[in-house]
C-alpha cells in the first residue's frame, strides 16, 4: 500500500468510527425519549378520563341527581338510574386503579396522581359507592 492510499484508509476508518460513536449516542437517547412520550400519553389519557367523567356529570343534571342519590343509598334509585350509578362507578373505580398502576410504576407523575385521587377516595367516602365496590369484589 502506498503512502496515499494509507492515508485515505485511515482517514476513512476515522469518518466510520465518528458515525458509529454518533449512531451510539443516537440510540441511548431514544429510550429515555420514548419513556417521556409513554409518560405524557398516559398522563393525558388518565386526565382526560377523569375530564370526561367530571364534565358528563356537570352537564347532565339527571346523572348529577342519580350519582348523588346512589351515593347515599342506591336503593332509592330507579332500576335504570341504579344501573347508570353501578356503572359509572365500576368505570370512575377501573381509572382510578389504573392511575395507581402508574403512578406506583413511575409513568405517571405521583403528583399528579395524589390531586387526581382526592377525587375517588371522597368518593368512597359515600356508602352507596362502598356497596358498589362491594359488589364488584364477589
Amino acid at each position: 500500500m502506498s503512502r496515499g492510499s494509507e492515508e485515505i484508509y485511515y482517514i476513512g476508518q476515522t469518518i466510520m468510527a465518528v458515525f458509529f460513536i454518533g449512531s451510539l449516542v443516537f440510540v441511548g437517547l431514544q429510550p429515555r425519549r420514548n419513556t417521556q412520550a409513554v409518560r405524557f400519553a398516559a398522563t393525558q389519557a388518565l386526565t382526560g378520563r377523569f375530564s370526561e367523567l367530571f364534565k358528563a356529570v356537570a352537564t347532565d343534571v339527571g346523572m348529577a341527581e342519580c350519582l348523588l342519590a346512589g351515593g347515599a343509598d342506591p336503593a332509592r334509585l330507579a332500576d335504570v338510574e341504579r344501573f347508570q350509578f353501578h356503572c359509572h362507578v365500576q368505570a370512575a373505580s377501573r381509572d382510578a386503579e389504573a392511575m395507581h398502576v402508574h403512578a406506583k410504576s413511575g409513568v405517571l407523575e405521583r403528583g399528579l396522581a395524589l390531586g387526581i385521587a382526592k377525587f375517588p377516595s371522597d368518593s368512597f367516602a359515600r356508602p352507596g359507592v362502598r356497596q358498589v365496590w362491594a359488589l364488584r369484589k364477589l
